[in-house]
């Protein structure tokens, strides 16, 4: 008569394998975690940066004159900016260019100034005025 013997714990192998997909698992998950939290904190500054960029673009022609120049300045965090305005020549149309300027504003928002290749948010746009 044979006897069977049932198994009742696992073979060592068998431990081994189940820990080295769990360590792989682990590993996998803890790359996804880490990729997304430097995506979120990258995310956040260019919206900051966004934010600050229109807040700055903004001002010219209310704080801001309307001239040929740059202004530059800092946030209390690790921003800054720059404001550059320079003429723009509009020769299609000699009715508009005897009544109007036209000005290119560019605002450039930087940070991550430590590192090699910072950051930068840039906006342009157009401002008219009245000769």
């Amino acid at each position: 008569m044979k006897i069977i013997k049932k198994q009742k714990a696992f073979t060592l192998i068998e431990v081994l394998v189940a820990f080295t997909i769990m360590a792989m698992t682990i590993g996998i998950l803890l790359e996804i975690f880490t990729r997304s939290t430097t995506s979120l904190i990258r995310s956040q500054a260019y919206t900051q940066a966004a934010i600050i960029a229109q807040s700055q673009l903004a001002r010219v022609g209310a704080d801001i004159e309307i001239e040929n120049g740059q202004e530059t300045g800092k946030t209390k965090s690790e921003f800054e900016w720059l404001i550059d305005i320079a003429p723009y020549n509009l020769s299609e149309t000699e009715e508009f260019s005897e009544q109007f300027e036209a000005w290119l504003v560019t605002v450039d928002v930087s940070w991550n100034h430590q590192q090699s290749n910072p950051s930068h948010y840039i906006l342009k746009t157009f401002r008219i005025k009245k000769k």
